[in-house]
């Protein structure tokens, strides 16, 4: 008899839990519904984003073209680094502006100004003028060479 009498406690007890877990679910449902709905709107944000974006990045292969029908501004905090395989092209509709706060070092085996084919003379270089010879005195300060 005491073995049936534990089971009936039991019994009732399972009944109350789950009475409870019932109710407990109905509750939570609540909270869960809100995160749903707020997860729904950051996953619409994210998508336009995303669509925003694949308006402006362009992915095709191996190539990447960012393209912008306004303007375009790359910003860093302090470095930023260009690198191409062979060649690097930088064009300008009409004008090219580059600047150095401190200068501008351009480097290379041959830099070719305008599409120039001649030397370009530096102070000290000699000189022929007619039948006279002489040596370059004085030159830009602001356009270095070497």
């Amino acid at each position: 008899m005491r073995m049936i009498g534990w089971l009936g406690v039991v019994s009732v007890g399972a009944v109350l839990l789950l009475k409870g877990a019932e109710g407990a679910d109905e509750k939570r449902l609540i909270p869960a519904d809100a995160e749903v709905t707020v997860l729904s709107q950051k996953i619409a944000a994210l998508e336009a984003r995303l669509k925003a974006l694949e308006g402006v990045v362009q992915v095709s292969g191996y190539n990447v073209k960012i393209v912008s029908s306004q303007s375009l501004t790359i910003r860093a905090g302090s470095n930023i680094g260009i690198q191409g395989g062979t060649d690097i092209a930088i064009h300008g509709g009409s004008t090219l502006d580059m600047f150095g706060g401190s200068g501008v070092d351009i480097r290379g085996a041959t830099l070719t100004l305008n599409g120039g084919s001649r030397p370009l003379a530096r102070v000290g270089d000699p000189v022929v003028v007619g039948s006279a010879a002489g040596r370059i005195a004085a030159g830009s300060p602001t356009i270095l060479g070497q």
